[in-house]
């Protein structure tokens, strides 16, 4: 995708997505052998990882590898940016309430 603020969108409903899937787990649900919880654990952590590094990292390293510096920083900027007022704004609406 190569629209820095498209791609801060799609990692933070990403980021909603999973904290949200963790919220509506039953509290009383039978507790999950460790070592599959943990290999669990391990692969989200994994494919999180993966789409991050490709929302915020992918398009500026390619920029970068076309010798375009200052393109290149600027989509970085711009995507770190707005991920972090959707932060914020999700922050502000949390602490409203």
């Amino acid at each position: 995708m190569k629209n820095p603020y498209g791609n801060a969108l799609i990692a933070f409903t990403y980021v909603l997505g999973v904290a949200s899937f963790f919220q509506f787990i039953p509290k009383d649900a039978e507790p999950m052998v460790p070592a599959l919880a943990a290999a669990t654990m391990l692969s989200l952590l994994v494919f999180s990882v993966a789409l991050m590094g490709f929302l915020f990292f992918y398009n500026p390293a390619r920029l970068l590898m076309e010798k375009e510096y200052n393109a290149a920083g600027t989509f970085f900027i711009k995507t770190a940016a707005t991920f972090a007022a959707c932060l914020c704004a999700l922050l502000v609406i949390i602490f409203s309430l």
